[in-house]
């Protein structure tokens, strides 16, 4: 768990970041939850409210990771429909923008970074 965490913490001081997480999926339930999380000082920590989600809410995100790889969100705001789920699970941890990149294993996707 201390590597991870600081794994975490190299990567969101690479991108600026005020938090960085670990999602893994369950594939069988559909469900997903943070299992990871590291949040700069001052920043409140978000795990507990991002525990067996839909895994429906990252669909786009999924394909994204298929198609593409990682993928970068600018601007929650200005890229993202308002009324979608992507867009209410973020702006309620106050995420103004996001890198994702997927988690692999024997060649699914297992969750994400």
């Amino acid at each position: 768990m201390v590597a991870c965490n600081k794994l975490l913490e190299l990567v969101a001081f690479f991108y600026d970041a005020d938090r960085s997480y670990v999602f893994e999926f369950d594939l069988g339930s559909q469900r997903l939850s943070n299992t990871y999380e590291w949040c700069a000082q001052g920043i409140e920590p978000e795990i507990s409210k991002l525990q067996n989600l839909d895994m429906a809410i990252v669909d786009r995100w999924i394909a994204q990771f298929r198609g593409h790889g990682e993928f970068y969100i600018n601007s929650i705001d200005g890229d993202l429909d308002h009324d979608s789920d992507e867009y209410k699970i973020l702006a309620m941890q106050d995420i103004q923008s996001l890198m994702a990149a997927p988690l692999h294993l024997g060649g699914d996707i297992i969750g994400f970074l």
